[in-house]
């Protein structure tokens, strides 16, 4: 994954260049570029390993942050070139967020620009745009780190968090990154935009939840740096992003759409760049993805635990039966390949027919234990009528609505881990002998193809594993 990264990438110093497929081949697209969404969450795969998690969930209430100096829980040893990393890569987006570009400028939308050519300039050609999530999640992939510096006190610290990070003084200014992310997230999380597949040009909970959560972290740095009209202002926009997200709900279908509309879709007029997009069901992996980057660890409307989020993943990845020639012969709760969503038409290079992703099958697992862990500390599960279909695939027999029993309780844990283990074998399975992953999975033989060693593909593999390991 840091070979992706900077020169030895052949990028500027901090840019995250999104696979090192080039496009010299007929059978590999050209990723060799930086994408803003995809920059901010492979810098937050490298967090782990220099913060202590309590810093990690920046969004949580203030008062929950008051006893953060004391959280000693982290991976192993501090490794601190990882914050010779972060800080080459907030140099290099402050030098991006200056770039003018298709979408505008620093003060004029240019921040919703999804990507760059590797030595940070413009990339002017056509494409999905404006997509409204990378700016939240840049934000998130910094915010920790600003309160590490906070907290660690010292007076060069604290300068760098002002020159570089935050400063309350200005309201948008060259150089202060999160700030202006933030800025630009308050004052235009309501518009439409592209989703994280560059495809569909509407409303997306992935970038709803997102923007939520970089509110909500914006406003908690925003109070301890005594900028209190900022962080009323964050709070209020966040409120009414709170307001907005049961609208993904669909009731009919008990499941959360990934996308919703201002206007109702015509077929065939889905599009990513010239890409045509068949109509959706709106069942997506972007949905697991928005929980696992921006839900609620502790349990809640907006975690893995949650009946709907529950039962939301089991209709998505049952969407996928009988798509798949590599999952035949085999249940879901077996482990299958998975890819974006079942109608998907982009095969890695052009269109055809839609293939697996790493990305995906490993976010599958990932929830799995993720819900697994909320379970174990809250020592209980309620099952409900939307959740009932979930645990008795999962538990193998019918599951009636109520709270589990306790012997119940310990087979449903174990079940959950094993499942999760399934799904990560489905992904780990296709990996080469030399441990590298492109962008998607033949759907027949199992083969990689698209995009060589695409960057998230390795952070969401390092993802599942931290997650079981918790």
């Amino acid at each position: 994954m840091a070979a992706n990264i900077g020169p030895e990438a052949g990028a500027s110093d901090g840019v995250v260049v999104a696979a090192s497929s080039r496009g010299e081949w007929e059978d590999e697209p050209d990723y060799h570029f930086t994408w803003t969404r995809d920059s901010a969450l492979i810098i937050s795969t490298f967090l782990p390993r220099f913060l202590p998690t309590a810093y990690l969930r920046s969004w949580a209430p203030s008062e929950a942050l008051q006893d953060i100096q004391s959280a000693e829980e982290q991976e192993g040893e501090p490794d601190y070139l990882v914050e010779g990393l972060v800080r080459a890569y907030i140099a290099s987006q402050a030098a991006i967020q200056g770039v003018s570009n298709p979408s505008g400028d620093l003060w004029t939308g240019g921040l919703n620009e999804p990507k760059f050519h590797v030595d940070g300039s413009a990339f002017t050609g056509s494409w999905g745009r404006p997509q409204r999530d990378g700016p939240a999640l840049r934000a998130l992939s910094l915010i920790p780190y600003a309160n590490f510096l906070l907290d660690r006190e010292y007076h060069t610290d604290i300068d760098y968090v002002s020159h570089h990070l935050y400063d309350p003084a200005k309201l948008r200014e060259l150089g202060k990154v999160i700030k202006n992310d933030l800025e630009e997230v308050g004052g235009g999380w309501w518009n439409p935009g592209f989703d994280l597949w560059e495809e569909v040009d509407a409303h997306h909970l992935f970038t709803l939840l997102v923007s939520l959560r970089a509110l909500q972290a914006g406003a908690n740095l925003a109070s301890r740096l005594n900028d209190t009209g900022a962080a009323d202002f964050y709070l209020a926009q966040a409120a009414k992003i709170v307001h907005r997200l049961p609208d993904f709900w669909d009731d009919s279908r008990s499941y959360y759409r990934a996308t919703l509309f201002d206007t109702p879709p015509e077929t065939e007029q889905i599009r990513i760049g010239s890409f045509t997009r068949k109509e959706r069901t709106s069942l997506d992996c972007a949905v697991p993805l928005a929980i696992l980057h921006a839900g609620d660890a502790a349990g809640g409307d907006w975690s893995a635990a949650d009946d709907r989020i529950l039962g939301t993943l089991r209709a998505w990845v049952l969407s996928f039966d009988g798509v798949y020639g590599i999952n035949k012969g085999r249940k879901w709760t077996e482990g299958w390949a998975v890819g974006r969503y079942a109608e998907d038409v982009y095969n890695g290079i052009g269109t055809s027919k839609g293939n697996p992703w790493f990305i995906c099958t490993f976010s599958v697992a990932e929830m799995l234990y993720r819900a697994r862990s909320i379970f174990e500390q809250q020592a209980g599960i309620n099952v409900t009528d939307i959740s009932a279909p979930f645990w008795s695939d999962v538990l193998g027999e019918t599951v009636k609505p109520g709270p589990l029993e306790s012997s119940e309780l310990s087979m449903a844990l174990e079940k959950l881990g094993v499942v999760g283990d399934a799904f990560l074998q489905a992904g780990t399975s296709r990996v080469t002998p030399d441990g590298r992953m492109s962008e998607q999975i033949d759907r027949s033989d199992g083969a990689q193809v698209g995009a060589r060693d695409l960057t998230w593909s390795y952070a969401s593999f390092i993802a599942a594993i931290r997650a079981r390991r918790t």
